[in-house]
Order: C-alpha cells, then sequence, then structure tokens
C-alpha cells in the first residue's frame, strides 16, 4: 500500500487548489427540482444516504441521481426548467460549481440527459456540464451524451453556447445554432457539423423525442417522502470518485467519514495511487514539532529541570528541599590508646622532628 509523506499529501491539496477550474467564488445556489416522470427505476444519494426515487420528491443541490435500464426521469424548476434524464444515467445538481465564473449547473458523468432551458430565473441550472465540456442555453433545447470518453451535444432548438476545456488552460467556445451536432473523442478537439448522426439520432431515447409536457402544477400541494435505500458502497460511487478533479474534492469532504467503513477504506487503499485527495484522510499527516518531546517525570510533584541542567549528585539532596545541609567532611579513624592507658587520658605530643 502507497502511502503520501505529510509533505506530500500537502502538495497534492495545493495542486488541487490551483487547478484552473477551482472555485474562486461563492457560486449562486441552484434550486429545488421536482421529480415529476418516472419511468423504471431511479435512485438518488444525498449526503451520506441513498434514496428510491419516486415521482413528487424533491431533489436538493448535491443530489446524486442514478437511473437504471429502461428509466426515463423528468426534473422540473420553478420558471420551465426541465431536466430528463435516460438510461443508465449518472447526473448531479451541483451545490458549488467547478467553473469560472460560477453558475447554475447540473453536471452529465454518463448517460443521456436534455435540458429544456425556460425564462431565466434565479434557480434553474443554466449550464449542463460534463467532463472537459458545458453547455448553456437560455430559452433553448440542449441534449447531451456522455459514453467514455466520447461526447456528444445537440442543439435541438435555438442557440446555445459550448465551452470546450481541452489539455491544460487551454479552452475554446463555440456557438450552436439549431440543428447544428457537435462530437469529441478523448482529449482531442471536437468539431462541429450541421447535422446529428444518423448513428447518434438512433440512439436518442423515445422519449426525448417526444414533447412531454411540464408536470410541476400537479406536484406542488404535495410531499412525497423518499423511501430509504441501502447504504451506497464504494463500486457504486467510484466513477464519481474518479472524475474530475475540481468535483472530487467536493465528494471527499462531503463522504470523508465513509472511511471509518472497513469495506469502503479497503476500496479506498486499494485504489489510493489514483485517489491522492483521499490520502490525508486515510493517512492525516503528523504535526511537525520543533523540540523532541520530554519525558515526564517519575515524581509528579517535583518540578521540570531545564534540559540543560545537570542532574544532582547521589548524594546531594534538591536544592528547594528544607533540610538540605553540605554533608559534613570525613574525619580520619582515631588511633587506638596504648597499652595500660584509658581512652580518656591525654596522649603523649608527637616528638618533633630534629
Amino acid at each position: 500500500m502507497m502511502q503520501l509523506p505529510g509533505w506530500a499529501s500537502r502538495i497534492v491539496a495545493l495542486a488541487l487548489l490551483a487547478s484552473p477550474f477551482a472555485v474562486h467564488a461563492a457560486p449562486p445556489a441552484t434550486g429545488r427540482a421536482t421529480m415529476t416522470i418516472l419511468n423504471g427505476q431511479a435512485q438518488f444519494i444525498r449526503g451520506l444516504s441513498r434514496f428510491v426515487a419516486a415521482e413528487g420528491v424533491r431533489l436538493e443541490s448535491g443530489d446524486i441521481v442514478t437511473t437504471g435500464p429502461g428509466a426515463f426521469v423528468q426534473l422540473e424548476f420553478d420558471g420551465g426548467t426541465r431536466v430528463q434524464l435516460g438510461p443508465q444515467t449518472q447526473w448531479m445538481l451541483l451545490s458549488h460549481d467547478i467553473a469560472v465564473p460560477p453558475r447554475r449547473a447540473a453536471y452529465l458523468l454518463s448517460g443521456w440527459a436534455k435540458l429544456t432551458s425556460g425564462q431565466k430565473t434565479t434557480d434553474a441550472p443554466e449550464t449542463l456540464r460534463a467532463a472537459g465540456l458545458e453547455v448553456t442555453g437560455i430559452e433553448s433545447v440542449s441534449v447531451m451524451k456522455i459514453d467514455g470518453d466520447g461526447a456528444a451535444v445537440f442543439a435541438e432548438t435555438g442557440k446555445a453556447h459550448l465551452l470546450e476545456r481541452g489539455p491544460g488552460r487551454t479552452v475554446s467556445e463555440r456557438a450552436m445554432r439549431a440543428g447544428e451536432y457537435y462530437t469529441r473523442r478523448a482529449t482531442h478537439a471536437g468539431a462541429v457539423q450541421a447535422h446529428p448522426t444518423p448513428e447518434f439520432v438512433g440512439q436518442i431515447p423515445a422519449l426525448f423525442r417526444d414533447a412531454v409536457p411540464p408536470r410541476l402544477d400537479s406536484f406542488r400541494d404535495r410531499t412525497v417522502k423518499a423511501m430509504k435505500a441501502p447504504d451506497f458502497t464504494y463500486a457504486d460511487v467510484e466513477p464519481w470518485l474518479k472524475s474530475e478533479a475540481p468535483l472530487r474534492r467536493q465528494l471527499v469532504e462531503r463522504w470523508k467519514s465513509k472511511a471509518n467503513d472497513p469495506a469502503f477504506r479497503r476500496a479506498l487503499e486499494a485504489h489510493l495511487h489514483e485517489l491522492p485527495e483521499w490520502n490525508p484522510i486515510l493517512y492525516p499527516p503528523k504535526e511537525d514539532t520543533d523540540t523532541p518531546e520530554q519525558a515526564p517525570s517519575e515524581n509528579p510533584a517535583a518540578p521540570a529541570r531545564a534540559l540543560s541542567e545537570s542532574p544532582a549528585a547521589p548524594d546531594q539532596a534538591p536544592a528547594d528541599s528544607p533540610a538540605a545541609q553540605p554533608a559534613p567532611a570525613e574525619q580520619p579513624p582515631a588511633e587506638a590508646p596504648p597499652a595500660g592507658q584509658s581512652p580518656s587520658e591525654n596522649p603523649p605530643s608527637p616528638t618533633p622532628p630534629s
């Protein structure tokens, strides 16, 4: 298991903050969406919980919707804006935009999405984003497909503004007229042509081609509570964890407590070389200290000595002890008195040297 040292983790964090798509200002909030049509099965993730989607459920900023095979979903906002999702689609109602300047936006990770822009409002998404791509349109209809490393956009009606982000910091902007079709593969520059290809037209979900009426008024006075679904696993959200760096950074902050789940943590550790932003979560860097930690004294009541102070001699009492006295000088042993003399009698004076 490769674990980045503390200094490397800080470098990774700084690199993510320096991303050209990082958030540089507080983005406007994207309003709530009501799921007015659901054909088939779909689920959504909110925070750390997963729910079963149902008609009438209201989605909030940051919710992630996943649709099953053959499914169709319509989401509606006040003001007339609608988003339709096709089968096997992963889509997020962004709570924090990842572009500069920030806009109200939704993000298509994979699958199909159709954005019908109504009148300009203060809470509906005005931009549909994908990896390296964004489409903005007012009073227009745009269809986007994300499949593996490929992307396609069809300007069905009205005008759309397309922004393409290439390798590094290169950005190109294109204005698309009604009927035009854009396609791109991997990191290569995309191309715009006058009409979509027959292959693309044949793949468009059937309900995308129909004029599906709005149904928001039918749910304005209804409150639908979504049923709780089993907690999501690493496999359920792995594509999101490996998406664009600014988006991953948001998800790390949102899901960092999942590192306490043993199965989720093992999966993170196995893919840590692809998820460097999780390294500080799994292995928090230790705080740097200027001085080594001093071992506690055996006698808690004794005051701590300075590191430079020499320890007291074994037979010397501490300096702050009131009973501390200098040890008396050692006296030589007295000689035994001569035979016949009492110990109390004075011994004879020594004879001076001649």
